[in-house]
């Protein structure tokens, strides 16, 4: 295995800034890229040219995909809710801008459990800020807007942030609402009622997406994807 120094461009949605990371490569002072952002259509064909993975975006043929098997994630926060007697569940997600594999979670949770009779809403907000102030907003406007629900699936902080605003409002977690996160974020430990988190294995994801492109670098064979498992991390959110 060779050392590599690393080098992490935050493209802040800029394609610019991408184009510019290929040129690098193409110039010789980087070796390879590992990809987390939208790429335009012109971008994606000199993806393919040049020693690149990605991680999350699905971008097609020549050039591997690492994620998560969020597949099997949103089995298993379906039937983790549909056990636990939810009839009336919100999916919170960040509406989609490119076509990210993690959107399956959702699409298999609602599947499922829509299967078994469950009524599914599915809530999305604009993404932008991560300030936590922000977040909490947004979710406070959800509760007020959603109070009918029994279920909630969304990311870990989110559901952090559903947790602190049902307590608020006195809901009885997990005996009047369940919460279900995803990600495996520590922000789900930070309270003494612990998320109940469907954990992706961020180790091993770091492992492939390194191992992947260093095969890209080197002219070998690769898959056209690499999924990596994820567990559910119990907490007393339901």
């Amino acid at each position: 295995m060779h050392e590599y120094r690393t080098v992490i461009i935050n493209v802040g949605g800029s394609s610019k800034k991408i184009s510019d990371a290929i040129d690098l490569v193409d110039k010789h002072m980087l070796d390879g890229l590992i990809i987390n952002a939208d790429v335009d259509k012109s971008d994606i064909e000199r993806l393919r040219l040049i020693p690149a993975v990605s991680f999350e975006c699905e971008m097609g043929e020549g050039i591997p995909l690492v994620a998560s098997d969020h597949i099997k994630g949103g089995e298993l926060a379906a039937k983790l809710l549909f056990r636990c007697g939810c009839k009336n569940v919100a999916i919170l997600s960040i509406k989609a801008t490119a076509p990210v594999y993690a959107r399956r979670r959702i699409t298999e949770c609602q599947r499922l459990l829509k299967k078994k009779g469950v009524k599914v809403t599915i809530v999305e907000h604009e993404g932008g800020s991560e300030e936590f102030h922000v977040m909490e907003e947004k979710i406070n406007e959800y509760l007020n807007t959603h109070s009918e629900v029994d279920g909630n699936f969304t990311e870990d902080v989110e559901a952090y942030f559903c947790l602190v605003q049902a307590k608020k409002r006195g809901i009885s977690i997990p005996r009047d609402l369940k919460i279900v996160g995803y990600d495996g974020n520590e922000i789900t430990r930070l309270v003494s009622l612990q998320v109940t988190t469907i954990a992706q294995n961020t180790k091993k994801l770091a492992e492939t997406c390194v191992d992947v492109l260093n095969k890209r670098i080197s002219g070998l064979d690769t898959e056209d994807r690499y999924f990596v498992p994820v567990k559910i991390r119990m907490g007393g959110t339901t």
